[in-house]
Formats: C-alpha cells, sequence, structure tokens
C-alpha cells in the first residue's frame, strides 16, 4: 500500500485492541500519530517503544465517557501537529447481559463512549477540516450494528446509531472534500469479552469461545489501513460466520430473523451458568 507519509492520524482507543495494533501499522506507514485513551501509562510506553524521541507520535490521554471536556480536547489534538488528516474513532467498549437484567447506566455508558463521543469530536473536527480544505473521518463499527445477536442490546444499539449517523454524516460532508468510511469488524481476538460491562455495569471479567476464535486485531489493522488509503466508505472484516449474517440479512431478511431467534452465543451459556450458580 502506498505510504502515509506526513499525513497526521488521531486514533482514539489506542492503548489496545485493534487501536493498538492500528498505532504500529500506521506508524509503520509513515503517518504521524496522536495517540488517545484513558490509559497514559499504556499510550506513553507504546510511543516510547515506537517513537523513542517522540517526534511523530504525541500522546493526548481523554475520557470518552466525559462528553462535555472532548471539544477542548480536540482542539488540543489538532494543535500537537498543526493538522488533523485522519480521525479514526476506535474506542469502544461492549457488554453481556440479558435485556430483562441490564441497568439503565449499561445503556448510558456504552452509548456515550461508542456513539456520542464520536458525535461530539466530529462536530469540533468539521469545522477544521472545512478550512483545511480535506479530511478523513473513519469509525470503526461491528457487524452487530446490522445484525443484532442475544445477549448484546446496549452494544448493538449503540452501533446501529453509529451506523445512521456515519450515513448521514457522508451526505453532509462530502461537497468540503471530507471523506467518510465505516468499517465494521465481527469477533476479533482482543479483551473485548473481559472488558465488557455486565447487567450492572461491571466488568465481565471471561473470555467467551467467539472473541477467541475471531480474526486478530493486526488483520484488522491492515484493513483499516487499506480504507484509509483507497478513502472506502463501507468495509467488513469478519470471518465466514459472521459476514453469513451480514449477507442473510441482505438478501433473505425472512430466514435471518428465524436463525436469530435460536441463535445463542457462548456469552449466553456463560450468563445462564453465572445465574443457575447463584439460585
Amino acid at each position: 500500500m502506498p505510504p502515509l507519509t506526513d499525513k497526521v492520524i488521531w486514533i482514539t482507543g489506542a492503548s489496545s485492541g485493534i487501536g493498538s495494533a492500528l498505532v504500529t501499522e500506521l506508524y509503520q506507514a509513515g503517518a504521524k500519530l496522536i495517540l488517545s485513551s484513558r490509559q497514559k501509562d499504556v499510550l506513553e510506553q507504546i510511543a516510547s517503544h515506537l517513537d523513542p524521541l517522540k517526534t511523530n507520535i504525541s500522546v493526548l490521554p481523554l475520557d470518552l465517557i466525559l462528553l462535555e471536556t472532548l471539544e477542548s480536547k480536540t482542539h488540543e489534538a489538532w494543535q500537537l501537529f498543526g493538522k488533523i488528516d485522519v480521525f479514526i474513532g476506535c474506542a469502544g467498549i461492549s457488554q453481556r447481559a440479558f435485556i430483562e437484567d441490564m441497568d439503565l447506566c449499561v445503556y448510558e455508558h456504552l452509548l456515550k463512549v461508542n456513539f456520542l463521543s464520536n458525535v461530539v469530536i466530529t462536530k469540533a473536527l468539521i469545522p477544521k477540516m472545512k478550512a483545511a480544505g480535506a479530511g478523513q473521518l473513519v469509525y470503526i463499527s461491528s457487524i452487530l450494528g446490522e445484525v443484532g445477536i442475544r445477549t448484546r442490546a446496549a452494544y448493538a444499539a449503540s452501533k446501529y446509531a453509529l451506523n445512521g449517523y456515519v450515513e448521514v454524516l457522508r451526505s453532509e460532508v462530502w461537497e468540503h472534500n471530507i471523506k467518510v468510511s465505516l468499517v465494521s469488524p465481527g469477533f476479533i481476538k482482543t479483551a473485548t469479552a473481559q472488558n465488557s460491562l455486565d447487567a450492572h455495569g461491571i466488568p465481565f471479567g471471561q473470555n467467551d469461545q467467539d472473541t477467541q476464535k475471531g480474526l486478530e486485531a493486526s488483520v484488522v489493522a491492515k484493513k483499516i489501513h487499506s480504507v484509509i488509503v483507497q478513502q472506502k466508505e463501507k468495509a467488513y472484516c469478519a470471518k465466514f460466520v459472521p459476514m453469513l449474517l451480514v449477507y442473510l440479512k441482505r438478501f433473505c431478511p425472512i430466514y435471518i430473523r428465524y436463525a436469530l431467534k435460536r441463535y445463542k452465543p457462548n456469552a449466553e451459556k456463560q450468563l445462564v451458568k453465572g445465574k443457575q450458580q447463584k439460585k
């Protein structure tokens, strides 16, 4: 792929999972990077390992839950290199719980991190990218933003919201040479399941087989790299079964509704087992 020399790319969720893999992928492609997450120490370690002099990597800690801080953080990010060519909204959190058990705070938490944080940052970036004459906004969604499965109601809702927002955003900014991309991975081999929230907003703390059998984060990072270079509007990155769900919903919606009623993800078995042990 062509290099990204002198491109300034801001990545949220850069301390782990897909975000961390993206840092390595895009730095090796010659980009200048701004790394953001809550984990400042981890970000500093990543930056020091790749760029000891920190001439091409800057660290900007932030907490996406604190929506009121994100506009000023966006201005701060822009000032670090004097521009931002590409923003990648990669931070995210999932959940593992049945709808009937889930507290409202879980929905609020996921909507802030997965959706509303991107809204606030994007609103602050658009005027700057318009003035610069160009820009690219890349959002990491999920196949579950198109096909919702059991025990993922809050997560699916946050990703469906993001997908709809991105579709409208693209139609509003294309005339200003701002490209908008949406990347939807399937199951990825990261700590997503462990870090997911349970019904009461507490970390789930368990891996599940669906995640452990997923793609490596580095594979997704390469896909996102290609999306940036080719300025693709939409891309998927998943193994056969998640992609099958997407195509079935598109071309055979009656069947997919039937199948989803009966499909039980591995996390559901863990939740049922946990309930039985508490009795």
